[in-house]
């Protein structure tokens, strides 16, 4: 299968999209989107465990029509005891290696909502690190239409929802279906980036995403890498053997879980795709996931990750990188 990257559409920057950022604000967003829904809601979710965003759900399916695609493990389950009605269908994506790690919802065809916050509970707290965007009608249809085409198994649709969706700039990574187009435009930002990059991954284990950092870094760009003790003892050797600056937080100091990276001070990409193997991988990859992310120049949400990439870092994101305050 021929991977759908690269196809003339990867610039794409979501507009008039609410951003919120903390994992307390990014989970409330989700439980506020799902109660809202007056007619129907569609989502693909990684975990579902948070007691409100589960109550949300609940409520929902009492009310109307509920379809939810679930990872294998929710799946198995039971949807953490979703009401038995006929107006929830509950799905699963398939077992692992192939795992579900996307948190998005639209309600009433109308309100989306992507995320990089996991309702899995644990996750909320002052020093919780995460992103979510809410979404007008156009990229909520966008939305809908991709979940319905992964959670029919309809790989020509997936790749052509995926395609659109990147076209209102959320983007799509889906190696079981040959979509690597959120790859890609983490890739792009990385390769056009002039000036600077401030990159924060939960893990960092992709060889060839330290290697493009490792250039951007040779030609003059001031790279900042902020991660976690998660990531692989390799890859944070190769980054610093590079000159990179890497930063491996402390999680009891607070714990960036959603994934962020800033180029030029312009363009910020946030998602639920690490710089790992299996958030970066190809349709070949062992082990893969299908990743959900958008690309913003929101400077009042950028300015916002950054006061917080800069407490975790021990930087002043803003002063060193020009990012404007506010």
């Amino acid at each position: 299968m021929t991977a759908l990257g690269n196809i003339g559409v990867a610039s794409g920057v979501l507009r008039d999209a609410r951003i919120t950022v903390g994992s307390s604000e990014a989970l409330d967003a989700m439980a506020r989107v799902v109660d809202g829904a007056t007619t129907s809601v569609s989502a693909e979710l990684f975990q579902l465990r948070d007691a409100p965003v589960v109550a949300a759900f609940r409520s929902a399916a009492d009310r109307m029509p509920v379809r939810l695609l679930v990872d294998s493990e929710v799946f198995e389950d039971g949807g953490y005891k979703l009401p038995k009605t006929g107006l929830l269908e509950l799905s699963e994506h398939g077992a692992d290696p192939h795992k579900l790690h996307t948190k998005a919802i639209v309600a009433d065809g109308s309100v989306g909502y992507v995320g990089t916050a996991a309702p899995v509970g644990g996750l909320r707290g002052p020093g919780k690190l995460d992103y979510a965007a809410e979404l007008g009608p156009t990229e909520a249809r966008v939305l809908e239409r991709a979940i319905e085409a992964v959670a029919n198994g309809d790989t020509t649709q997936v790749r052509a929802t995926a395609e659109a969706a990147a076209r209102v700039g959320l983007y799509y990574n889906d190696p079981k279906h040959g979509v690597t187009l959120l790859r890609d435009r983490i890739e792009s930002l990385i390769t056009g980036a002039e000036h600077s990059i401030v990159a924060s991954s939960k893990i960092l284990g992709d060889t060839r995403s330290v290697e493009l950092l490792a250039a951007a870094k040779a030609r003059g760009v001031d790279v900042l890498l902020i991660t976690t003790p998660k990531s692989t003892k390799q890859s944070v050797k190769q980054a610093r053997k590079a000159g990179i600056e890497t930063v491996v937080h402390e999680e009891k100091a607070g714990y960036a879980h959603g994934n962020f990276l800033l180029a030029d001070a312009n363009q910020a990409y946030m998602g639920t795709a690490m710089l790992s193997r299996r958030g970066m991988a190809r349709p070949e990859a062992a082990r893969a996931a299908r990743e959900l992310g958008w690309v913003t120049e929101d400077r009042g949400a950028i300015s916002t990750a950054a006061d917080r990439l800069s407490a975790l870092a021990g930087v002043d994101l803003h002063e060193r990188f020009q990012i404007p305050r506010g």
